[in-house]
C-alpha cells in the first residue's frame, strides 16, 4: 500500500465470515509516499462459507492518491513482512502466557517512541506518550507481534488523562 498524504491512508480489511472484522489504516509521518507491505492473520467462523475483503481510503477534502499494487488471501501461517532496517523478521509468539504484557516495551521512557510508531502530534515526554489533539487526528500504533487463538478473552487496560472538555479514546 502506499498513499501521498498519510492523512488518508490505504485501509486493508476483511469482514462479513471473520469471527472479529479486521482492518489496518493507519500511515507513520515517516513513511508517506513509500510502499508498505500490510498483512494480518484473521480466523473464521465454523459456518463461514464466505469473506469480504475490502481497500478504501479514507473520505477526504484533500487531493490523495491511494495505491494497492497486490492483494493476496493465503490460507495458514505466513512468515512475518520484513522491513529493510530488521536484519530479521520479527518473532511471532503464538500466545502470551497469563500475565503477560503483549506491548512491547509498555513504559515509555524512549523519547523516539520504542515499540510505538508516533503519528501526528504524538510525542513522548517525561515517561507520557502525548497525543495533541488539533484538526488532524493524533495517534501512535504498534503492531503486536502475537497472534492470538480464537476463543479466550483478551483484555487491554490503559490508564490516560485527558484535559478539561477534550473527547479522546
Amino acid at each position: 500500500v502506499q498513499t501521498n498524504d498519510r492523512l488518508a491512508p490505504p485501509i486493508l480489511g476483511i469482514r462479513g465470515g471473520a469471527q472479529i472484522d479486521k482492518a489496518h489504516g493507519w500511515v507513520a509521518i515517516e513513511d508517506e509516499g513509500v510502499w508498505l507491505e500490510r498483512q494480518f492473520e484473521f480466523y473464521v467462523n465454523d459456518d463461514s462459507s464466505q469473506i469480504d475483503v475490502f481497500l478504501q481510503a479514507w473520505q477526504t477534502d484533500l487531493e490523495v492518491l491511494v495505491e494497492f499494487d497486490d492483494v493476496r488471501l493465503l490460507e495458514g501461517r505466513h512468515p512475518a513482512p520484513t522491513d529493510p532496517s530488521w536484519p530479521d523478521a520479527p518473532e511471532i509468539k503464538t500466545a502470551p502466557q497469563a500475565g503477560e504484557s503483549l506491548i512491547g516495551k509498555p513504559a515509555f521512557d524512549d523519547p523516539t517512541g520504542g515499540a510505538w510508531a508516533l503519528g501526528i502530534n504524538a510525542s513522548v515526554t517525561d515517561g507520557t506518550m502525548q497525543l495533541i489533539s488539533s484538526e488532524d487526528t493524533s495517534r501512535a500504533t504498534q503492531s503486536i507481534d502475537a497472534a492470538l487463538p480464537p476463543g479466550p478473552t483478551w483484555i487491554l487496560s490503559a490508564e490516560t488523562y485527558v484535559d478539561p472538555g477534550v473527547v479522546a479514546s
